[in-house]
């Protein structure tokens, strides 16, 4: 019977560290970062100002910006961000929703 009741406390205490430590993880520090992406097939100013509209609506997304002569969009972006919004998969949706093609993603941290 000791055994049984030492085992029990045992597992008691285990459960009550892991609800413990489950709850108390810190957040990592915030990483800010500038996106540059190459994009192909921009024909019009409206096309480039509708991908450039549509990205900085993206939760997570600031200074946007998409230059037509130079087929880059760049914005910027924490990895917060990216993490809880998934924001490259976002801004890739709206490049090819609005007839155009990534070439090349570039990611430097700020």
């Amino acid at each position: 019977m000791k055994l049984f009741a030492k085992s029990a406390v045992l597992a008691f205490l285990l459960v009550l560290f892991n609800a413990h430590t489950g709850y108390s993880q810190e957040e990592a520090p915030v990483k800010n970062f500038e996106y540059s992406i190459d994009v192909d097939h921009l024909k019009t100013d409206e096309q480039a100002q509708a991908i450039a509209n549509q990205v900085n609506a993206i939760e997570g997304v600031e200074n946007c910006s998409l230059v037509l002569i130079e087929y880059k969009l760049v914005f910027h972006t924490t990895n917060h961000a990216i993490e809880n919004t998934d924001v490259l998969a976002a801004v890739k949706e709206v490049v090819l929703r609005n007839n155009a093609q990534i070439v090349k993603i570039n990611r430097k941290e700020e």
